[in-house]
């Protein structure tokens, strides 16, 4: 019920205002723009994972601009219940955790914003998909370049999401630490499902 009514009250705010959004500013280096958000991704939901969410928020804010879908929906789901910087608002949780579940995804995010989304009423349903649109339209895959799959990890047959940055000729940017450290990790660093360690964090799992 309380879900509920947080979802029907955020509404009533009014549309989200991207424009308040830092803009990401254009960089001549493309590839150290890519090792940035590749950076702010790993270490943001480290962070998460282990319930800093202060700390979290804005690497993962910063890598959910640049279009990855776990830091996404973890944006979602630290702004559904207000943790760390992310104001409790259901418009700006709706907005990230449909951004992350558009297109190709983990099953585990479209899931979740499936769970959620059951949960508005109908006739608010509409305000929430234009919310869900603005997204999209400023961070989603097309916009941001972004190419995702899913692939095994290395010497194993569980399927996880790989997004690699793209630059404006849509050659791809990989993630040279992923690349780098992978003999050593015998994995792809790959996000995971969402949760945190403690009893304040984590999501659908």
């Amino acid at each position: 019920m309380r879900v509920v009514a947080l979802l029907i009250c955020s509404l009533m705010l009014g549309p989200v205002s991207l424009a308040d959004d830092e803009t990401q500013s254009t960089v001549s280096d493309f590839r150290d723009r890519a090792d940035e958000l590749y950076k702010a991704r790993r270490k943001g939901l480290s962070l998460f994972a282990d319930d800093k969410f202060d700390e979290a928020y804005p690497l993962l804010l910063e890598a959910a601009r640049g279009g990855f879908k776990q830091p996404q929906a973890r944006l979602g789901y630290m702004h559904m219940n207000g943790l760390g910087g992310a104001k409790k608002d259901s418009r700006y949780a709706l907005g990230w955790l449909g951004v992350a579940a558009d297109g190709r995804t983990e099953p585990s995010i479209r899931k979740m914003f499936n769970d959620v989304w059951k949960r508005i009423p109908e006739q608010h349903q509409s305000g929430y998909q234009k919310v869900v649109d603005q997204f999209v339209d400023k961070y989603g895959t097309d916009a941001t370049g972004m190419k995702c799959q899913r692939v095994n990890r290395q010497g194993s047959k569980i399927r996880v999401l790989n997004c690699v940055l793209t630059d404006p000729d849509g050659a791809l940017l990989t993630d040279q630490w992923d690349e780098a450290n992978r003999s050593q990790l015998g994995a792809y660093s790959f996000d995971g499902n969402l949760g945190g360690n403690g009893q304040g964090g984590g999501g659908p799992r």
